[in-house]
């Protein structure tokens, strides 16, 4: 594909490449140079390249807005929950650390969901 006429003459040549990685190769439909595309004055001839790819179109996962949470019901309600929760006088084993940890989890978790506001999808998130 000629991609480069001369300067001393009329010739085409073949100076420009093309490089892509190996799994966008087998993406390429078809790739060519236009010469009535090319501008005046200049000596590269514009290469056109179609590929087929389709992006992939990601979902809105909701996260809490913290910034928005009343936290004053946020220290009441969190009060209440871990009032629930036992509290040993010391942690002699992993499991029971885990098993702490997964308590004050459920606890926040049973009403977090209730006092703070999940975030919406963006206008201006691109959509891939």
């Amino acid at each position: 594909i000629p991609t480069l006429k001369a300067a001393n003459g009329s010739n085409f040549t073949h100076v420009d490449n093309i490089y892509c990685t190996t799994p966008l190769l087998i993406s390429f439909v078809s790739c060519e140079t236009v010469p009535s595309l090319r501008p005046d004055k200049t000596d590269h001839i514009p290469i056109i390249y179609e590929l087929d790819v389709v992006p992939v179109v990601t979902t809105h996962v909701p996260r809490p807005l913290w910034r928005c949470t009343e936290w004053n019901e946020f220290r009441v309600k969190l009060f209440v929950a871990l009032a629930n929760v036992p509290r040993p006088n010391a942690y002699l084993m992993r499991e029971e650390v885990d098993e702490a940890i997964c308590a004050v989890h459920a606890a926040i978790q049973s009403f977090v969901d209730e006092i703070v506001e999940m975030s919406k999808p963006s206008p201006y998130s691109k959509r891939w």
